[in-house]
């Protein structure tokens, strides 16, 4: 109302209630005259007072009271100066990006240049500044900083500007509402339904924290480029625990909700619960998969709107659609789903969020419903069509993603050197370096940018040329060179150096040869074990097994890494009863005062756990690795990343995908610090987060994530290595969920044909490429080919 006199509102109204009623119409007109938005206004708000209950019982009471909240709420002074251009805390305002009843929102970016930083700024500013904005603007602020969810719009940061007006920094959304991004990406039923659990998963995290939304609309659901939906604007959120009276909350409530999305018990004013925001996800929802609204809202006024809200039942989704493959879609339980989330009695629809996104789970299932008349006819044919046909299944489709378990990357501890070394052996190696170095010393040549990989390429030309004499030495330092190599991602040089390296083992050498050798055979195989040649690694690993044990004993501490990487082979052979004995192995010969050892053997024993279903165990143990990593690494680590990425892996398994996300980007982020950017840690960590988004369906995020993961990978090793095809075959997974089947089930089914060649139809992964291919087919609408896949895991 900022072009309105309020005064000659309150007047014109004062007087009409005054008159008889058939005097009202003619004294409105003649008052208002062409001023239509005034005439509007009037006539919006005498309904309001007409048909309420507290006008019925107390007329000049409830006058009187209404007269005050909406002189309160609508109250403006004269608009104040531009704030563009203007500081606020670290950031510099750019443009003004919405408005409401508290204030207005902007746009800003971070002024120190430290790094960029868009950010929403929400300001309650000159006329908008009413103690009762405030108010309301202080209990967002207190909302959103007990909100966490990847589903929310963040709150960074809060204050007062110089003039005095409270402002909040928030994530800045750049997205659109949801009902638009479903009809600009012409999303299917099917999607829609992914899409909008996403939007229940963050008003679950809301109701968890005992805050009502009570302003649900698809103006405040926004969805992201990547497919991601952010939830805005909890300005008349209600707190379960407020201890408000009901006339204070109703009156607030009343005013500012948005009618179209209103339930009836915010338009009578009753109890405001849970059941309120799945009402206007409700209306959503319709609206979503009819491309309409439930209720014809358009051109009624106010009051219209309200009763037709509280007495007109509405049609069926289905019936308000007319393309028949769409109305065969909608027809059933989702037509059920959807009623029932818009009931008018809040105990007959859906209490809480996950209900509705049982209902939601179970129609993608195909079991029934509850929303559905339980009727043994109906459970039967819902039993008989799922396994008739093999409906496609979210937790199915999930759980049996073409995925693969990244490859368990552990630092085995690298074998002591003998006491008895001989010094001018360690005087010779540390000055044969020093040589290699000063070489590629870069402040001896300011030109060039010296790399890594350029020190290693001349060194290990310097020592083949060099050393021929003393071949422990060299072996000794081919084998160092290669393990570097292999760190930083280059297996085939690493592997030629340090298969070079035990070419120049004699059994006629001394004891420090022999352990030379024994530690660059743990060297090799685990090159082997990595670029997927599991035979060879196996052989490596109990070749140097049974060297240790010859030289200290069956139950020597040097033995422990051995059995954990000869434990790692079993397990990704699927051999899981001897993956838990050689890791068990592993820890109870593991030296109690080298924690590092123990750390990686506790982490690998409970990947054993994991793998057989026994979280709680592995959890515990992933742990107790973690600590140990903490107390040996005080700095960023290799093995200290690994060890979030297993931890995260398993919560994965489990289900907790917060914070299995939580913990796989703190690896990522990890891994980004200490490697180079094209580095196969970062591909892990990158594929493994990827798979995790397609389950959280948050498929554009989960694409960019594989691609990158993918691109690296597929540099690293061989096209045809099954970490290869499985980031190959995830990356189509996740392309196909957005509707583009034709082009990446081939994909696919490619990665399933080679997958049952290398390994076999009834290997874990050939299990996993069909069951995906199944429920792929499925969503496309081709039940025969998914029928076909489906019986390939039997």
């Amino acid at each position: 109302m900022t072009d309105l006199n309020w005064e000659k509102v309150e007047t014109i109204i004062d007087i009409v209630l005054e008159l008889p009623e058939e005097k009202r119409n003619t004294f409105i007109k003649e008052q208002c005259g062409d001023n239509l938005k005034l005439k509007g206004e009037v006539t919006s708000l005498l309904e309001s007072i007409f048909h309420s209950e507290g006008w019925l019982e107390n007329p000049q009471d409830y006058k009187q009271d209404f007269y005050k909240e909406i002189s309160t709420d609508m109250e403006v002074l004269s608009p104040g100066p531009s704030l563009i251009g203007q500081s606020v805390g670290s950031y510099t305002i750019k443009k003004q990006i919405g408005a409401g009843g508290m204030g207005s929102v902007y746009l800003a970016e971070r002024r120190d240049g430290q790094f960029q930083h868009r950010v929403a700024i929400k300001i309650i500013q000159h006329g908008k500044a009413t103690r009762e904005n405030i108010r309301r603007f202080q209990r967002e602020r207190n909302i959103l900083a007990g909100l966490n969810h990847p589903g929310i719009a963040k709150l960074f940061d809060g204050g007062v500007t110089e003039d005095g007006y409270p402002y909040l920094i928030m994530e800045y959304v750049e997205g659109i509402p949801i009902d638009r991004y479903c009809r600009k990406h012409n999303y299917s039923a099917e999607q829609k339904v992914l899409l909008f659990q996403q939007v229940l998963e963050a008003v679950r995290h809301a109701h968890e924290n005992l805050v009502i939304h009570r302003d649900l609309k698809p103006g405040n659901i926004l969805v992201n480029k990547n497919g991601n939906v952010k939830i805005l604007d909890f300005g008349i959120s209600k707190l379960l625990e407020e201890e408000e009276t009901a006339a204070t909350l109703t009156q607030t409530g009343a005013r500012l909700l948005t009618p179209r999305y209103a339930a009836p018990e915010q338009i009578t004013q009753s109890n405001i619960t849970t059941a309120t925001d799945l009402y206007a996800l409700g209306i959503i929802f319709y609206k979503l998969l009819s491309g309409t609204d439930p209720f014809d809202l358009d051109r009624l006024s106010r009051y219209e709107m309200e009763q037709t809200i509280l007495k007109q039942e509405p049609s069926k989704p289905s019936t308000r659609v007319s393309a028949h493959t769409l109305q065969k879609q909608l027809k059933g339980d989702l037509d059920a789903i959807t009623l029932k989330s818009i009931r008018k009695e809040p105990d007959r629809r859906y209490r809480v969020a996950n209900e509705f996104l049982e209902d939601l789970h179970n129609y993608q299932q195909g079991l029934p419903v509850s929303a559905h008349a339980d009727t043994f006819k109906y459970r039967s044919r819902k039993f008989f069509s799922r396994h008739m046909f093999g409906i496609a299944t979210l937790t199915a489709f999930l759980l049996l993603l073409v995925s693969f378990t990244i490859l368990h990357t552990s630092r085995i501890t690298e074998e002591r050197n003998s006491a008895q070394r001989e010094a001018e052996r360690a005087t010779e190696i540390k000055n044969l370096f020093n040589d290699i170095l000063q070489q590629q010393d870069p402040f001896s040549q300011p030109d060039r940018n010296i790399t890594l990989a350029e020190v290693l390429d001349r060194g290990a030309e310097d020592i083949r040329q060099s050393l021929n004499g003393q071949p422990e030495v060299k072996a000794e330092l081919l084998g160092l060179l290669g393990e570097n190599y292999v760190s930083l991602g280059n297996f085939d040089k690493g592997e030629e150096l340090l298969s070079d390296a035990l070419a120049l083992y004699s059994s006629s050498q001394s004891e420090s040869a022999r352990q030379t050798y024994i530690s660059n055979l743990g060297r090799i195989g685990r090159v082997y074990y990595r670029t997927g040649r599991f035979q060879e690694a196996e052989a490596s690993f109990m070749e140097a097994l049974q060297l240790v044990k010859y030289k200290y004993g069956d139950d020597t501490h040097y033995a422990a890494p051995f059995y954990g990487s000869l434990a790692s082979i079993y397990r990704e052979q699927g051999r899981l009863l001897k993956t838990e004995e050689y890791y068990k192995r592993a820890i109870d010969l593991a030296d109690s005062t080298e924690k590092k050892s123990l750390a990686v053997s506790l982490g690998n024993l409970a990947i054993a756990y994991r793998d057989q279903g026994e979280f709680e165990k592995a959890i515990d143990l992933h742990k107790q690795s973690l600590k140990l990593e903490r107390e040996v690494n005080d700095t960023l680590h290799p093995d200290l990343a690994s060890a979030h990425n297993n931890l995260a892996f398993t919560y994965q398994q489990m289900g907790n995908y917060p914070k299995a996300d939580s913990l796989h980007q703190i690896a990522l982020e990890m891994r980004r610090e200490l490697f180079p950017p094209d580095h196969h840690h970062i591909a892990s960590s990158l594929i493994r987060l990827g798979l995790l988004k397609i389950k959280q369906l948050h498929t554009r995020e989960a694409e960019s994530l594989l691609k990158e993961g993918y691109d690296i990978l597929s540099q690293k090793l061989p096209q045809d290595h099954w970490q290869v095809i499985s980031a190959r075959g995830g990356l189509a997974v996740s392309r196909a969920m957005q509707g583009n089947f034709e082009e990446n089930i081939p994909v696919v089914e490619q990665a399933y044909e080679q997958f049952c060649e290398k390994f076999g139809d009834q290997d874990w992964r050939s299990l996993e490429a069909a069951s995906a291919l199944s429920n792929l087919y499925q969503l496309w609408g081709k039940p025969e080919k998914a029928e076909y896949y489906s019986a390939k895991q039997e």
